[in-house]
Order: structure tokens, then C-alpha cells, then sequence
């Protein structure tokens, strides 16, 4: 069968060094900074520009995503530099999300109303969703790990049964919605962050989050990734 889905793990990471040079004290006269000029002749230009930087695009949080004043500052970078897709933390969190709950008796309830009003916005603008699926349900979390200040869930499934039903009902909603031929075209990331970031992001090993190995045979220590084409 083939997937519907290409998944995809990039790793980002950027390092800030703080001088160790005292500031002065403030009576101390403050240099004037010194000026710089840059020139560009356009005439010697020998090959195209490359358009990698407008692949894709980074942009916080899910939840942020719905709000209106974030929508109009995206309709203008869209018109104004036009990226191809749109990358964000969250879009499985109870944070304002609030797409997987339980019932009394432990049953799955899925809600996507949410995710289809952002993702409905985004392909609105012609940027398409570079989906990551995080961060872990509560009702799903294996423990109480977490990053970042809105507490984001690091942990596995306890229940890859359900962390599957949960997948593939999604998959499904936006086959249905949005047809197979278009979602072929969104990149899938299911680890946030490549090897570097699997053992400070996620609290298990990527074989262990993506699936059991009996569904997803993998050697240890194996990833496999795919690039932007």
C-alpha cells in the first residue's frame, strides 16, 4: 500500500554566546558605533537565486495560528515574500487544541474543528501545513515530562493502540477534507527535531514513538529521513 504521508525530521539548532566583557558603568562615555557600507552590483549576478529559504518557515504554536491579528500578518508575508510551507509545535496539545480526550470509559473522542480552522486559513494563503505531530495528549502521555513554558509533553504513548487510532483518524479527517492528492504534498515530521534533539526533546528512543517493532520494523538507532524536494 502506499503512504499517504512522507515523514520528515529536521534538526535545528542555534547557540547565543554573551560576551564576557563587563558592560560600562554609566558615566563612562559609549563609543559611536561605526559605520558600514555594502554595496551590490546586480549586474554581475551569474546564476538564479536559490529558493531555499522559502521552502519553509517557522511559526511558534498552533493554537497561535487561530488567532486573527496572526492570520493578517501571515496574508501579508504571503504576499509580500510567499513561503511554500509552515511549520509549528502543538497542533496534538491540550493547549487550546484540545483534539484527543477520553470518555468515562476510556474511549478515544477526537476533535478536529480546531486544526480545520487553522489549516482551512492556511491553505487559504496558499501555504501549505509542514504537519508536526506534537506534543503528547494528556490522556496519552506515558509520564509528566515536559519542555518549554506552556509545558509541551515529551513522553511516548502509554497506549500505542490508541496513539494509532488517534494518527490514523486524523490522516483519514483530512483525506476526507482536503483529498489524497493534497495531502501527499505536506510534509510529515513525527519527532521533534532530529537525532541531536531526541534525548533532551523526547524522553524515548524515535523506534519506541513511532510505533512498536512488530508494526515498524527498524534496526536500534535507526532513522530514516526524507528531504524537501
Amino acid at each position: 500500500m502506499q503512504p499517504v504521508w512522507k515523514m520528515f525530521a529536521i534538526t535545528a539548532a542555534l547557540t547565543a554566546f554573551a560576551s564576557a566583557t563587563p558592560a560600562p558603568s554609566p558615566s563612562a562615555p559609549v563609543a559611536p558605533m561605526p559605520s558600514r557600507q555594502i554595496t551590490a552590483d546586480i549586474s554581475q549576478i551569474t546564476r538564479p537565486h536559490s529558493r531555499s529559504p522559502l521552502l519553509v518557515v517557522g511559526a511558534g504554536r498552533a493554537n497561535e495560528g487561530l488567532r486573527a491579528d496572526w492570520q493578517a500578518q501571515l496574508a501579508i508575508v504571503q504576499r509580500e515574500i510567499g513561503f511554500r510551507c509552515i511549520r509549528f509545535h502543538g497542533l496534538l496539545d491540550d493547549d487550546n487544541m484540545g483534539v484527543y480526550k477520553e470518555d468515562a470509559d476510556g474511549n478515544p473522542r477526537y476533535n478536529f474543528q480546531y486544526i480545520d480552522a487553522l489549516y482551512d486559513a492556511l491553505l487559504a494563503l496558499h501555504i501549505r501545513p509542514f504537519v508536526e505531530l506534537s506534543f503528547m495528549p494528556a490522556k496519552l502521555a506515558s509520564g509528566p515530562q515536559t519542555v518549554f513554558w506552556y509545558k509541551g509533553n515529551i513522553t511516548p504513548p502509554q497506549d500505542m493502540t490508541k496513539w494509532e487510532g488517534l494518527i490514523q483518524a486524523l490522516m483519514t479527517h483530512w483525506q476526507q477534507c482536503y483529498g489524497e492528492a493534497e495531502i501527499e504534498t505536506w510534509y510529515y515530521e513525527v519527532l521533534n527535531g532530529g537525532p541531536a534533539a531526541a534525548d533532551s526533546l523526547y524522553e524515548t528512543k524515535f523506534i519506541q514513538y513511532v510505533a512498536p517493532p512488530t508494526m515498524f520494523p527498524m534496526r536500534e538507532n535507526e532513522i530514516y529521513f526524507a528531504t524537501l524536494t
